[in-house]
């Protein structure tokens, strides 16, 4: 509601719709949206559709083809179609996408406050903890998981080796404040690893700003940089 007052907009809704941006990017899938429908079939069944109009890219569904829909804006509810049987009802073409390797299994967001609120758990995890060994499709992502591990260790060092007393406080709380609402609003709309690790670059220096400000000044002066 404030969001609404205050920016015009509905951030609830843009997050939503973003997230859903990514999830059908993610699994991939043929994707159509005609009046408040929004409907997917799988990547495979790209050859069970019909082109009927080539200048408006109208298609039908073929016969016997399974695919989902649902009802915008309303993305937490899937509609599931078995054994197709209209083959009559054309669907304007939305986007063709081939499906990712690093798609991450999430939670679907629906139009409420409350639903982001149940999200943020899972989107701080995937956000500062994604990819990480185990959820690794390539070697990129790999080196995102080495990465992962060393900030670890480097809070852990920073905890052990920490003067609590020279804190610049105003600095912390700024940093803590910046990293925080960046990635949580990256953990809430992103379910793909890859992008999520391109995503978090220009908010690395202030997450490996937090540690430093811990750090006694005799560990700091044997840091080599």
């Amino acid at each position: 509601m404030l969001s609404k007052f205050a920016l015009k907009k509905d951030i609830v809704s843009i997050i939503v719709q973003r997230q859903n941006d990514f999830v059908s990017t993610g699994y991939g899938g043929v994707f159509f949206y005609k009046g408040e429908q929004y409907v997917r079939l799988d990547y495979a069944d790209i050859e069970k559709i019909k082109l009927v109009d080539e200048k408006e890219k109208l298609y039908t569904i073929k016969p016997h083809v399974n695919y989902m829909y649902w009802q915008y804006p309303n993305f937490k509810d899937t509609i599931y179609v078995k054994d197709n049987k209209d083959t009559l009802t054309a669907y304007p073409l939305i986007n063709i996408t081939v499906p990712s390797n690093s798609a991450i299994t999430k939670t679907r967001l629906s139009n409420s406050i409350s639903s982001v609120v149940k999200m943020i758990p899972e989107a701080l995890i995937n956000t500062f903890c994604k990819p990480f060994f185990i959820n690794d499709g390539n070697k990129f992502e790999t080196f995102a998981s080495i990465e992962n591990v060393l900030l670890l260790l480097f809070f852990i060092l920073a905890f052990f080796y920490s003067d609590f007393k020279s804190i610049n406080w105003n600095l912390f709380f700024c940093l803590i404040s910046i990293v925080f609402i960046s990635y949580l609003l990256i953990g809430l709309t992103t379910t793909i690893s890859g992008a999520i690790v391109r995503y978090k670059v220009p908010f690395l220096p202030f997450l490996w700003m937090i540690p430093l400000l811990f750090l006694r000044e005799e560990v700091l002066k044997k840091i080599p940089f």
